[in-house]
């Protein structure tokens, strides 16, 4: 009597025991698909934005680039200090080259072509990140 016991008290305990990792799995799983991890539609969207931003920038809306800023990043500065902050240039293209992505952070690394002074044309490389907040993707600028 015992041993039938003990057997059903087993088999309930590894019952429950089989719930609970289950519930445990799904959970694990259920995170998985809600950040947008380095999968090409993240990568998609960021390079896009980063694109059309850099279009605000060459012909010279900074008020349209201003709108790809972090929200943290315009609660702590106005239109008019980043204004203030920014000095055209003869910006004349820009391409992007990767987009690296790890869960709500992107680097984005962009071939900027630009003149100055004499010289019709210089490129550089910039890396610039882009945070997801609020289901959308955010340029934020280095100190």
């Amino acid at each position: 009597m015992l041993d039938v016991l003990a057997r059903d008290g087993l088999m309930v305990f590894a019952k429950r025991l089989g719930l609970i990792l289950l519930v445990v799995g799904l959970t694990g799983c259920a995170g998985v698909g809600v950040k947008p991890d380095g999968d090409a539609n993240a990568k998609s969207a960021v390079a896009k934005r980063a694109q059309s931003r850099w279009g605000a920038l060459i012909k010279g809306d900074l008020a349209a680039a201003y709108k790809y800023l972090s929200p943290g990043t315009r609660g702590v500065l106005s239109l008019e200090e980043y204004e203030a902050r920014i000095r055209p240039m003869r910006w004349k293209k820009i391409s992007v080259d990767s987009v690296v992505c790890e869960r709500d952070r992107c680097d984005v690394a962009i071939m900027l072509e630009y003149g100055y002074r004499d010289i019709k044309s210089i490129e550089t490389r910039l890396i610039e990140t882009w945070l997801h907040e609020g289901g959308n993707w955010w340029y934020v600028p280095r100190k």
